[in-house]
């Protein structure tokens, strides 16, 4: 008899042990999930190998705590090979030598509102959105860069940003192989399908070299004067040269 009672409470104590073993799994793998990559943005550079010389241009000019400070910012972190083909395209020996003007607009240029997920094959196939960049240092004016969607693959200002997504406290990240340098005027028209036409125009014009020049400057001081450029949009510009076609005085 009392060998029954023991089989029957040895059988109920592994039948709780069975229970409660599966609402712990449970709890492990939705409630207490923790994403591997964990802690903040900067915390993240600082720990790893490949990133090394971007904590180095971060802390140069003083924005690798304002990473913490962004709780929305979607971060591109360039790996060190981006930044030594940077280096070696632009004739710098080392990230020291490149003016604290321009790395810090090449770095703000990395990061993004996160409300927008631009790799989301849903959203249009060319995007215009703005970046931490600004115009001037004395302007909150965002500096546009363009995304394009060409089958699975996703680029911004023509850098590839397919790699996997990492969720921080303070917001996400992803590593670029390239630096994702800022627009000028003239590499927008130029990257940009909607300004085909315009591109087409400005490099068969007679100053095709002078405008060029012009739309391609970079602002590198605070004291420089921005200037403005007024371009049609796409369907304004076809019906224009339509209608000069048409005419008897049609140029070339």
């Amino acid at each position: 008899m009392k060998n029954i009672y023991f089989l029957r409470s040895l059988l109920l104590m592994c039948f709780l042990s069975v229970v409660v073993s599966c609402e712990q799994d449970e709890l492990s793998n939705e409630d207490l999930y923790v994403n591997p990559a964990g802690g903040t943005i900067s915390t993240y550079i600082k720990s790893q190998n490949n990133l090394t010389t971007l904590a180095t241009a971060l802390e140069q000019v003083n924005l690798l705590g304002s990473l913490d400070a962004e709780g929305t910012a979607y971060a591109f972190l360039p790996d060190n090979n981006a930044f030594d083909t940077f280096l070696q395209e632009n004739d710098y020996q080392s990230i020291e030598e490149i003016p604290n003007s321009y790395l810090k607009q090449i770095l703000l240029n990395h990061v993004i509102d996160n409300t927008i997920d631009i790799k989301s094959q849903n959203i249009a196939p060319e995007l215009i959105i703005t970046t931490k960049a600004t115009q001037l240092f004395n302007s909150d004016i965002n500096i546009a860069a363009v995304v394009q969607h060409q089958g699975n693959s996703t680029t911004l200002n023509g850098v590839d940003i397919m790699n996997d997504t990492m969720s921080f406290t303070n917001g996400s990240a992803t590593i670029v192989n390239k630096i994702i340098e800022p627009s000028t005027l003239q590499s927008l028209i130029t990257s940009c399908e909607s300004f085909n036409i315009m591109n087409d125009i400005i490099s068969q014009s007679s100053s095709s070299e002078e405008i060029i020049a012009l739309c391609n400057q970079k602002v590198l001081r605070s004291s420089d004067t921005p200037f403005t450029v007024f371009l049609p949009r796409l369907d304004v510009l076809t019906a224009a040269l339509v209608l000069d076609a048409d005419s008897n005085n049609a140029p070339v």
